[in-house]
Parts: C-alpha cells; structure tokens; sequence
C-alpha cells in the first residue's frame, strides 16, 4: 500500500474508505474522499501505530562512544568543539561518514585528521580539478607532505603515496589502477557532484568507493533539489537499507508519473529519512554553532531602461507563446539562460553605476556571474581580475593573489570560483551576484567563499537583479529548492525558513 509522508502529515491513498478500518482510529485520522486518500496528522501516537503496521521504519539510533584518549590527544589544540565532534563522530562511523558542515567549517581540516589519527597509509580524494592543487597545500598544511595529483586521462603507474588527489572528470580512466593501490579510504569532497547515478563519473565513484569499503563524504548541502540526489552517497554508505534507486525514489521522492515519465523530485517519508541520515551523516550549520559574522542577503531590484525591456520583453513572449507553451517556459534553461542575459543588459548601466559608487569608497568586492561573456564585460568596465573555468591552475592562483593584494575587484563564473577557492575572507566581506545560478546550494556556495572561518565582518551579499524579468522568478525556484533541500538536511519545515522571495515581494508589489 502507497504511503507518503510529508512535514507536517501522512497520507495513505486507498480505493474505498473501508479498505483500511484501522485507520479510523488514529488520532484525528480524516478520509478525503474527493482523492481517496486518509490524512494522518504527525503525532507520536499515530507515529507508533504506523510504525506497527510496517508504514513507518523503526530506525534504530548510532550510540557515539567519546572519542578515546589516545586519538584526541593527537589533535591540534586549537581545534574548534564542533570539529572535534566531527571527528568523534567519523570515529564512531568507521570512516564511513557524510560530513555535511556548513561551507567554511573547516571540513578538509577534519578529514584529513581523521587518517592521520587513525594511522591510514593510503587515502584517495577525489574533488573537483579546479581544487586538487589546494587539496595538496591543506595536506602539506594539516598532515604530511607526501601526496600525488592525478593530471590528464592517460593510465600509468599511479605511486602509491599517503594521499592521491584526483578529479571527478578523469576518474574512470584511472579507477582500475587506483583499486589496485588498496587505498584504506576515499574521501570525497562536494558529494553532490555525484548524485545522479547514470553519470559515468557517479558510475565510477561508486565502482572505486564499493571496491575500498570505507567512504568519507564531504559537502556543506550535499543535495541542491531534491531527496533523489542522495542516493548514490547513502547507497555507499549504508547499501544494506539504500539497496537500489527504484525503491530508494519510491519510498523517499515521491515518485510518480510525471508529464515525461517517473517524477521523482518530490519528497516523501522525509521523519524515517532524516533517522536514517542520523546515522551515518553529521550536519552543523554556521549560524548556529559558531560565534560567526552575521551574512545580509541585500536585494538590489534596478529598472530596465525602455529600449532594452522591449527586447527583453519580446523575447520573453516568444519564448512562451511558440516554443514551451504558455507558463512553461521556465523548464527550458537554455531559454532561460538567454533571458537571464538580456535581463543583465537591461539593468546593465545602473548596476555598473552602483558598482562604480561602492567601489568609490575603497572597499574591496567579489562578483559572481553565471555567463563568461559577463565576467569578461565586467573586467573590462573596471579593470578587477578574472577567475573563471577555462583558466589555468596557476592563472587561478596568480588572480587570487592579486586579490588578496591589491587589487579591489575580482569577478568569476559561479560554477569555478564557487567552490574550493578559500582565503577571500581574509581582505573582503562584500559580495555581489551579477547572475543568479539555478540551485540555492550554488548561491549559498557562493555567498560562502567570504562567510567562513576567518572572516571578522559581518558579510553583505548584494543580488542584483532587473525588475519585472526572469531573474525575480528565478528567485522562486531557488526558494522551492531551498524548502526541500533545508527539510531533508536540516529537518525545517516551510514556515521555517526565511526566504529572499518576501523581500523581494515587498520591493515589487508582486506575488
């Protein structure tokens, strides 16, 4: 029998009310007959009974064990409280752990003290390629010098060093050398890179990590969109309860026939999830465990002048009335990503203004862009560095540097220089988002690079966006991803969460 569980209420869709009888003595249990469904308010009681009939898993919770004398005193001393019950938990998983701790936690730090307190020989990571240069300096940092970087496809002989730091891209290319190092651990770091599992890159994750038995996860929102994205990871971690991708979607996503096949965005049974992931996953946010800065979300709406909303608004209507049909013109992001580009150029000449003002003032700033072509515009108009994905490892460095000197301005693309790059926080607290990206993951990422261990002002984050385009309704998806990523990881529900969406309401007059 179907059962779903959302936040606040279960639901158990039957044919007839009297196919289930039992179900008429839950507490406050209502039949809705126009969808045949029971509805089951959340209270312990009603908890239990379904738990009795087998609707509800009974999860039993880990006992964490303190973390043995011997091994903390192996700890720098200046650790944080929070790091150390990172790594008393990791312990009490052996190794097999999802690390989830906000951006700027200090998670590379803990996770390489774990294989140093443990007395591992051989760990492999595997990140993104625009961080495995850093990966070495955390290493040579925190632990010991003897690692190996992985560059470029072609197999050889990999040395079997303490720690081999490979990327996600070249991965498949190397597993079969890498199983035959018998590596003690992987660690990996951004976990969400991996959540679809007919990648080839998820594909030869999981083919390396089942082959070692021992899987650190690291990631400050290893979902972005939905519960179908934890898969992979939690199928590693515990394959005994995540045993495969059909009934994980069913029981945990809501799956169900969509306009284009199985829909399995939505969540569902997310109490029994979240007991699972108390397991094996340990989450700590910024704000409520570390005496941090605050971090202002600042809306920044400009008008579009008359001639470029006219464009704009000619596309916008194109793109509705002959290509997704009416309302559904959100779904294509290629369109979108069109939109978003006119919207820049619309609002264009104010926001360069305002960036001209606040640059005035001596202040430093950093810029997300989502488009290449805005980043080198950007550059252009004011004469900051560059940081985007097609540059090389050393020209990435050689921008970060200049930043960190002298230079006030620094603008890059989302996807590179929103992950990995650590130390702006040490000369910036001002961020600016030019493009908004696609997931609120991506837009925390970004907005995290300053708000972050070492940062001592409070961080404002300024989003600029063109009224009346396409960036005001991307914000609306943004607060739908943000609702279900924060009510699986986090446990809130909806009325929980602070959302941009009701300020920009209030900026525009608009539901």
């Amino acid at each position: 029998m179907r059962f779903i569980e959302r936040a606040n209420n279960y639901f158990i869709p039957v044919h007839r009310k009297g196919d289930v009888t039992w179900i008429g003595y839950l507490d406050k249990a209502k039949y809705l007959a126009t969808t045949k469904t029971w509805h089951i308010p959340k209270t312990p009681l009603n908890r239990a009974i379904l738990q009795k009939k087998g609707f509800v898993q009974v999860v039993g919770k880990k006992k964490i064990i303190p973390l043995p004398k011997k091994l903390k005193d192996k700890l720098p001393k200046n650790l944080y409280d929070i790091q150390l019950t990172a790594l008393e938990f990791i312990f009490n998983c052996d190794g097999n752990a999802l690390l989830a701790y906000d951006m700027g936690m200090g998670k590379t730090a803990i996770s390489l003290l774990y294989t140093q307190i443990m007395k591992m020989k051989c760990m492999v990571i595997v990140c993104q390629a625009s961080t495995k240069t850093q990966w070495g300096e955390q290493i040579s940092q925190w632990v010991d010098s003897d690692f190996h970087i992985v560059y470029g496809r072609t197999v050889y002989d990999i040395p079997k060093s303490k720690y081999i730091i490979i990327n996600y891209e070249i991965l498949d290319d190397h597993v079969k050398t890498l199983k035959k190092i018998h590596p003690d651990m992987v660690i990996i770091d951004e976990v969400q890179f991996v959540s679809n599992p007919t990648t080839g890159r998820t594909k030869a994750f999981t083919n390396l990590a089942m082959g070692v038995g021992k899987t650190l996860a690291l990631s400050g929102t290893p979902i972005s969109k939905s519960p179908s994205q934890f898969f992979p990871i939690l199928h590693i971690l515990l394959p005994t309860v995540f045993v495969d991708y059909y009934h994980y979607t069913a029981r945990y996503c809501d799956r169900h026939i969509g306009k284009n096949g199985w829909d399995v965005s939505g969540v569902s049974n997310v109490d029994e999830l979240r007991e699972h992931l108390a397991n094996i996953m340990i989450r700590k946010r910024k704000i409520d465990s570390m005496d941090m800065p605050k971090k202002t979300l600042i809306p920044i709406l400009f008008d579009m002048d008359d001639k470029a909303y006219k464009e704009y608004a000619e596309e916008e209507e194109k793109a509705i009335a002959e290509v997704f049909g009416k309302g559904n013109y959100l779904n294509n992001k290629k369109a979108m990503t069109y939109l978003q580009y006119l919207a820049y150029m619309g609002k264009r000449k104010m926001m360069v203004s305002w960036i001209r003002d606040f640059l005035s003032t001596g202040e430093k700033l950093v810029l997300f862009a989502t488009n290449r072509k805005v980043v080198d515009d950007l550059c252009d108009e004011f004469g900051g560095v560059k940081y985007y994905g097609g540059m090389t490892e050393s020209q990435k460095a050689e921008a970060k540097s200049k930043f960190l000197a002298d230079t006030q301005l620094i603008v890059g693309n989302t996807t590179s220089m929103g992950t990995g790059l650590d130390g702006l926080q040490r000369v910036c607290s001002n961020v600016g988002v030019v493009q908004l990206p696609w997931t609120s993951t991506a837009l925390d990422q970004s907005t995290d690079r300053l708000w972050r261990i070492g940062q001592d002002s409070d961080v404002n984050v300024y989003i600029f966006m063109a009224k009346k385009s396409i960036e005001q309704r991307i914000m609306y998806i943004l607060d739908k991803s943000r609702k279900q990523v924060e009510q699986v990881i986090d446990g809130k529900s909806v009325e929980q969460i602070d959302l941009l969406k009701t300020l920009i309401k209030e900026l525009t007059n608009t539901e």
